[in-house]
């Protein structure tokens, strides 16, 4: 190996291997910056669909989050639906978010993470009493994990 390293270390073949090796590493570089510029830019557009999907489920929201807050009200089966309903979404927003795939920065200025954290603590509450409510909090997991690591 060393006397490889001296055979190409002579005066004209140097700087024909300081430039294939500073092309190379240049290049490394630069495909590297490109990669996270794009995964930057799919976080961002992933992170505004949540938000576009937010926004269109907002009054829905409301709904749920007052059936949350009145448990005596949450009895019917299409009212139990709207809050599975919205936590499958949640389920869907923190999974991107725990894989990274979702800018949860940008979902933070707008709010969103204490929406859902919202909703996990009034299911929580409200599964004590509504049993249909209790069986689906294990299919929540991701929204769990995400409830239970974001400040």
């Amino acid at each position: 190996m060393l006397a490889w390293l001296q055979e190409v270390s002579n005066p004209l073949t140097g700087p024909l291997w300081d430039g294939l090796w500073g092309a190379v590493g240049g290049g490394a570089i630069g495909a590297w910056m490109t990669i996270r510029a794009e995964r930057k830019r799919s976080q961002t557009e992933i992170a505004l669909t949540f938000l576009e999907q937010f926004i269109a489920q907002y009054d829905e929201l409301a709904v749920v989050m007052g059936l949350l807050g009145n448990v005596a009200s949450l009895q019917s089966a299409a009212d139990v639906n709207k809050v599975r309903k919205f936590g499958d979404w949640c389920e869907i927003v923190s999974a991107a978010v725990l894989i990274e795939a979702a800018d949860n920065a940008l979902l933070e200025k707008v709010g969103i993470p204490e929406q859902m954290k919202a909703f996990y603590r009034g299911v929580l509450n409200a599964s004590k009493t509504v049993k249909e409510l209790e069986s689906a909090l294990p299919g929540w997991s991701n929204l769990a994990e995400y409830v239970r690591k974001t400040p």
